[in-house]
């Protein structure tokens, strides 16, 4: 009975929530929204396209620390990475950086 309830208020109490972003330096590149509050697995992940990008989802919590990072940072860890991180608040948020790849190194995200 306990679990039925406790999956009934997830249901009813999680709001939506849309990220629509643009960035340069990024195009054809799979990115990944990473909340680290959930696990790993709970990532979302699309394909950059025209400098273009867009998340959609629920959330339990009203406003949440999340962040974007390139897909293979975590599929392929190299042990240095750059994220672009924010608050994730229900309803539309927009979001907008720019990534430079760096020489040797991952690729770097300019807010």
């Amino acid at each position: 009975m306990l679990v039925l309830s406790s999956t009934y208020a997830y249901q009813t109490d999680s709001l939506d929530f849309i990220i629509e972003g643009h960035v340069t330096g990024l195009n054809n590149k799979k990115i990944t929204l990473h909340i680290p509050a959930y696990p790993i697995d709970n990532r979302q992940i699309t394909v950059v396209k025209d400098d273009h990008f867009i998340f959609k989802g629920k959330l339990v919590d009203t406003t949440i620390y999340a962040r974007v990072l390139l897909d293979e940072d975590i599929t392929n860890p190299t042990g240095a990475y750059a994220t672009f991180p924010f608050i994730l608040s229900s309803g539309k948020n927009s979001i907008s950086f720019k990534a430079t790849p760096v020489k040797n190194e991952a690729m770097r995200i300019v807010s």
